[in-house]
């Protein structure tokens, strides 16, 4: 297997990426002061339970980009290729269902438990700092 084959499915691959950092992120910042009302919002357990549903969902709403890019570098070394990565998705709806675009999504809602433990740890660490520093006079108990 050359670069060339691992590189053809870069740019799905990153897109992916952006498409759930994005996602998850943004999320987590505009909904959180809405969910976690008054003294939710400095609990570290409820910060990482709301934080794994956010990883949850944006992670399983980019699998199936990650199911294209996956399935194009496991067929780069073979004879028949896809030629781009919208041919390589309607191969796949084509030869199997759209549940095979989800298949081994759970090890991903495993995988979520450390996206929700930097989100919650994150704020944890702000709500800490900014104690510190004395700009805000929040309860940082676990």
């Amino acid at each position: 297997m050359s670069m060339t084959h691992i590189l053809r499915s870069l740019r799905p691959q990153l897109t992916c990426i952006v498409m759930q950092l994005q996602t998850s992120f943004g999320m987590y910042d505009s909904l959180k002061p809405v969910i976690l009302v008054a003294k939710l919002q400095a609990r570290f357990f409820a910060s990482f339970a709301f934080g794994w549903v956010i990883t949850d969902g944006a992670g399983l709403a980019s699998y199936p980009i990650n199911t294209v890019c996956r399935r194009m570098m496991m067929t780069s070394g073979e004879a028949f290729k896809s030629k781009s990565s919208m041919d390589a998705f309607t191969q796949i709806l084509k030869k199997w269902s759209p549940k095979f675009l989800f298949k081994g999504a759970g090890a991903n809602i495993l995988h979520a438990i450390a996206g929700a433990g930097v989100l919650a740890g994150y704020d944890k660490l702000q709500m800490i700092v900014f104690c510190l520093v004395g700009h805000n006079h929040v309860d940082y108990r676990w």
